[in-house]
């Protein structure tokens, strides 16, 4: 097969050969003629397709330009303002109730203070913040008479002590006194509560500060604390006023001559 193709390429290439060689000299300006009216005719479509194809690329390159605009104003993220209105309103103005009183009575130590006649089975003492009250239960005690107190020998006990079993034994002859002839002496003396008379002693009573206040069945065993003094019944806070008697709730001091009625952990200013 590869022979017969061979065969009929060289007998082709001989033909070629042979019409090139009878060509005769007239014949050339013919077959010019002919190759330039085919170029003119070329140039002439060349002509008439170059405005079409300039025409289209044109086009073809706005909308290409109209897209990337169009692209580009979709990829940036515009703001949105939305406007409300804003409507005035006007509301009644509210109304105010009388307020609830919260006031709780205290109950510390007025309630936990034991009456003097009261039974109870507690002996803690009462305490109130910086100050102090205690009350002891009331005990049915076999109480010394008056001989027995006289021949107690003091002199062995320190000087502040023996003071205070001086007054101790002085405010007993008081009480025994006073229980056999209770219509006479001070006992009957009218008691002026300071609470509700402060008004006549300011600037006469010296100021007393009383922050601790222990109350016992035990005469010996009630002591207050006045001015970071302690003091017991019978003695004299100063010159002028004297601790008489200390009760569960208040202290009872002699002033001038009048008795005076201060409540427990009282602090007045003078």
């Amino acid at each position: 097969m590869s022979n017969v193709l061979n065969a009929l390429k060289a007998s082709e290439q001989r033909n070629k050969q042979y019409g090139v060689m009878s060509v005769s000299p007239n014949f050339e300006p013919a077959q010019a003629d002919t190759r330039q009216g085919t170029s003119n005719w070329r140039l002439c479509v060349l002509a008439a397709v170059m405005p079409c194809v300039v025409g289209l690329g044109f086009a073809g390159y706005q909308s290409y330009q109209q897209q990337k605009e169009v692209a580009l104003a979709l990829s940036v993220a515009q703001k949105r303002v939305v406007e409300v209105p804003n409507e005035f309103s006007v509301h009644d103005s509210p109304r105010f109730e009388p307020l609830m009183s919260t006031f709780v009575e205290p109950t510390g130590l007025a309630g936990r203070a034991t009456d003097e006649n009261t039974p109870t089975t507690s002996e803690s003492p009462v305490v109130s913040n910086q100050r102090t009250l205690t009350v002891e239960p009331k005990k049915d005690l076999v109480k010394p008479e008056p001989d027995e107190l006289s021949q107690l020998d003091l002199t062995q006990l320190s000087p502040e002590l023996a003071r205070r079993v001086q007054s101790v034994m002085n405010q007993s002859g008081q009480a025994n006194g006073s229980s056999d002839n209770p219509r006479g002496g001070k006992s009957q003396q009218n008691t002026i509560k300071l609470n509700h008379h402060s008004s006549d002693f300011i600037g006469q009573l010296p100021a007393m500060n009383f922050q601790t206040h222990v109350y016992s069945s035990q005469a010996n065993k009630r002591w207050v604390k006045i001015n970071d003094v302690e003091y017991m019944e019978g003695d004299w806070i100063d010159s002028r006023v004297q601790l008489v008697k200390i009760e569960p709730q208040s202290s009872i001091v002699e002033f001038e001559s009048q008795r005076l009625e201060i409540p427990a952990l009282y602090d007045w200013q003078g």
